[in-house]
């Protein structure tokens, strides 16, 4: 389970908050890692050791040994099945490796997996299972040391694509034999995100057409959003820039549209080409200078973004993303709903946490609205609705962002003199979103774009 620095957790309950206390130990409580070396370890644990080395960067496959948490005086060697000695705090071999893995385990349908499992490739890599990110249990959170860093991954497929650069189709499901069964852990749906790991970076653009990636390290640093990186340039020449887990991989990518209506996929291959996304594009389509927003969202669930296209009519049109299905995305559309031009902003955030996108909408008086995908339950989506606050139109922009990483879509605001300002999603605790908020940022009014 993910926890918050103290600070910020508290922050965003009663809407106070002093940025530079703001901290992160990097150390769960000590009572989390409780285990014996070699005896029995609760899956909660497995899961605080991974997080351990996601927060504590042990270093590269070259460098010494690096010991576990809480008073772990054994040293793991560095790479992927070392992390999974370290993680199930075992007595075995130092120099057990994947092809060993599969000899002191037992083999489990992937189906059945749970928090602390791994998925093994005997001849290349192992990874450890977090959690399901899909009701469907066919996409996966887990923990990786493959390139390093020591990583957190989300939203990707079990069956079909690659995990950690293999083929999906090579990992076996095996269980330590010594792992201790606990309730079953809630579906964890995530938000694609530019470096994969489930928490929400920021994207910006220049009026100088300059691409920034914003990571957000809040796990790592207790503050999100602290660096920039360039990420490429010539962006201005866009009429609308629309993030989009287009390919389906929990990487968010690009698509960019010029005001004649071209079409353009940037795909996001940050872990192929070294940390660099969108250095490619290929043509997607023509003939969306037709809608006024553009809004990307996952409508049916299947971890592939869709869009849904509003025109100046009011009247929005669903174009269903099947890459998957049938190797292409947004060829044919459905409309879906009219009467939207009543709104001033519509922005794509799963509230609910259902792993389906639902509709935010601001009218200009600063009045918000929840349109909740109940397309699984009703067959359609955005029938509904329920009011969420208002105010909002003191705010320049409002980007959605899972930022605390839980599966449900926060808020940022970003307010005329560049403060920008987390209204965090707290509908599961509280049974409310939105309601207050802290600050995480100055100088933000430099953008034209923030996604």
């Amino acid at each position: 389970m993910k926890t918050l620095p103290r600070q910020l957790a508290a922050a965003l309950t009663t809407g106070v908050v002093t940025l530079t206390a703001i901290t992160l130990t990097g150390v769960p409580a000590q009572a989390a890692f409780d285990s014996e070396r070699g005896g029995p370890i609760t899956r909660a644990e497995v899961i605080e050791r991974a997080r351990y080395w996601v927060i504590n960067q042990p270093g590269g496959y070259e460098d010494a040994p690096a010991p576990g948490p809480g008073g772990d005086t054994r040293r793991y060697r560095l790479d992927c099945s070392g992390y999974v000695n370290m993680v199930w705090h075992t007595s075995w071999d130092p120099q057990y490796n994947t092809a060993a893995l599969p000899n002191h385990t037992t083999a489990i349908a992937k189906a059945d997996l749970k928090p602390g499992d791994i998925l093994n490739y005997p001849a290349a890599h192992t990874v450890i299972f977090e959690s399901w990110a899909n009701k469907a249990h066919t996409r996966i959170n887990y923990y990786s040391f493959g390139s390093t860093p020591v990583k957190r991954r989300a939203n990707v497929s079990l069956y079909s694509g690659l995990i950690d650069s293999h083929a999906a189709g090579n990992y076996d499901a095996l269980r330590y034999p010594k792992i201790v069964d606990a309730p079953a852990e809630p579906v964890k749906p995530q938000l694609a995100d530019v470096t994969g790991d489930g928490y929400t970076d920021l994207l910006t653009i220049s009026a100088g057409g300059v691409l920034s990636l914003y990571a957000n390290n809040i796990e790592r640093d207790g503050t999100p959003y602290g660096t920039a990186k360039p990420a490429g340039q010539g962006w201005n020449t866009l009429a609308k820039v629309i993030p989009a887990d287009v390919t389906g991989d929990g990487y968010r990518d690009l698509i960019g549209v010029t005001a004649s209506g071209q079409m353009t996929l940037y795909a996001n291959n940050i872990e192929r080409d070294n940390g660099t996304p969108y250095g490619s594009s290929v043509p997607i389509g023509q003939g969306w200078n037709a809608y006024e927003q553009i809004i990307p969202a996952d409508v049916t669930g299947d971890g592939y973004t869709d869009l849904i296209g509003k025109k100046s009519d009011g009247t929005l049109h669903l174009y269903g993303n099947n890459l998957a299905r049938d190797g292409k995305a947004y060829d044919k559309s459905v409309p879906i709903g009219q009467g939207w031009n009543a709104y001033e902003r519509i922005i794509p955030a799963d509230v609910t946490g259902d792993g389906y996108t639902d509709l935010v909408a601001v009218t200009a008086g600063g009045v918000m609205t929840l349109f909740a995908n109940n397309i699984e339950r009703d067959g359609k989506p955005y029938d509904k609705s329920t009011s969420l606050g208002q105010g909002w139109n003191t705010t320049e922009k409002i980007i959605p962002a899972d930022v605390t990483g839980d599966g449900y879509t926060d808020l940022i605001g970003q307010k005329s003199d560049g403060t920008l300002h987390l209204y965090g999603n707290n509908l599961a605790r509280d049974g409310k979103a939105y309601d207050k908020s802290v600050p995480i940022g100055q100088g933000w009014n430099g953008y034209t774009e923030i996604l």
